[in-house]
């Protein structure tokens, strides 16, 4: 394993992340943003190999962590929230979320699937030369073409292998086994919450975080449950609903037995709808406690802003800030609420903060 170490400290010893929210929306809606007092830097772990010994397979996952000062002695932990890239993407992207919630006290862990088209090739124009072979042109936005792209996507053996790497990160973690792995920094294995676990995805990352929240996938011709109860709340940034994804509308969404917070847009047009898991799902089982969520953004596309690193630098997706800080200040909320059971936290998801920060952009609906 390898172990590269980044921190970042500003005078007073606190920690700053590289994106903030509440930059990216007008001062005079500040109040409306979530946001805790960032006392954390930020580490990364850029590369650490984990090896699955069942599946002959290594496993590559790199970590943000929080940082307290240097002169510190606190005991805190961090949960942890595992995150599942889109088929384009690799480890190395959605930063600017990863990052953020890191530097707000959570430990973040992206692994780099083996079905990851941005590792078949070795370097962003050999990606935009890939795409344009399998897709035609890489500057239309609405991805014309997709079709041989998807033949990957749609192997029910691809969904396997993910629900796999999945499996053996959550094993790394509720073994304590990372609390024990001397490649990581002590920063790390001394205030990691092995008991706190949540996930979060992007598009086909938000498929297998869907299925661990308890949604059921048919396989080899059965609707099957891969529901695991380490997994406390799922974080879903447009999450595929369709038949071709093994998924029922009839079925599929009602097992879902965790919170869940479905995030996407109008212009996130995927050939499928992301809201079906939110209208299909269980409510709340008591209406003084709300744990299901839509965020639906009027001209937010597949990439929410930027979030991903891949669509907006070979596809022709648009860089938006603001979408970007909804995606951040709507998740952090979210996680706060369910990992830390933070009251602020749930005041600000049972209120219609959202909805004004959004000047008419952004519905919100709670179950």
């Amino acid at each position: 394993a390898e172990y590269m170490g980044t921190f970042v400290y500003n005078k007073m010893g606190q920690g700053e992340s590289s994106t903030s929210s509440s930059s990216s929306f007008p001062a005079e809606k500040s109040s409306l943003v979530y946001q805790t007092f960032q006392k954390y830097g930020l580490g990364e772990v850029k590369m650490h190999i984990l090896q699955d010994t069942v599946r002959n397979k290594t496993l590559p996952i790199k970590i943000y962590y929080p940082v307290l000062p240097l002169t510190s002695e606190s005991t805190e932990k961090f949960p942890v929230i595992v995150f599942s890239h889109g088929s384009f993407a690799s480890k190395d992207d959605y930063r600017v979320l990863s990052a953020y919630f890191a530097s707000h006290g959570y430990i973040v862990i992206h692994p780099s699937h083996e079905d990851s088209i941005l590792l078949s090739v070795s370097s962003w124009s050999g990606l935009s030369s890939t795409y344009d072979h399998l897709v035609g042109s890489s500057k239309h936005p609405r991805l014309k073409g997709m079709n041989r792209i998807w033949s990957r996507i749609l192997n029910p053996k691809t969904w396997e292998s993910r629900i796999q790497d999945i499996g053996l990160i959550l094993d790394f973690i509720s073994s304590k086994h990372i609390e024990r792995e001397p490649s990581l920094p002590a920063a790390l294995t001394r205030h990691i919450d092995t008991e706190n676990i949540s996930m979060a995805g992007h598009s086909f990352g938000a498929h297998i975080a869907m299925v661990f929240a308890g949604a059921l996938l048919r396989l080899n011709g059965e609707m099957k449950s891969f529901r695991d109860p380490r997994v406390r709340s799922a974080l879903l940034l447009s999450p595929p609903s369709s038949a071709s994804m093994g998924m029922d509308v009839d079925t599929s969404f009602s097992h879902i037995s965790c919170p869940i917070m479905v995030m996407t847009g109008t212009l996130d047009q995927f050939g499928y709808d992301p809201r079906l898991p939110f209208e299909k799902c269980p409510p709340s089982a008591s209406p003084s406690f709300i744990d299901k969520y839509l965020v639906d953004v009027k001209g937010m596309d597949h990439d929410f802003g930027g979030i991903s690193n891949y669509f907006t630098r070979f596809i022709g997706f648009i860089n938006n800030p603001f979408h970007v800080a909804l995606v951040q200040t709507s998740g952090l909320a979210f996680i706060d609420c369910h990992c830390k059971q933070e009251k602020r936290a749930r005041d600000y998801l049972s209120s219609d903060a959202l909805v004004q920060l959004g000047d008419g952009l952004v519905s919100f609906k709670t179950r």
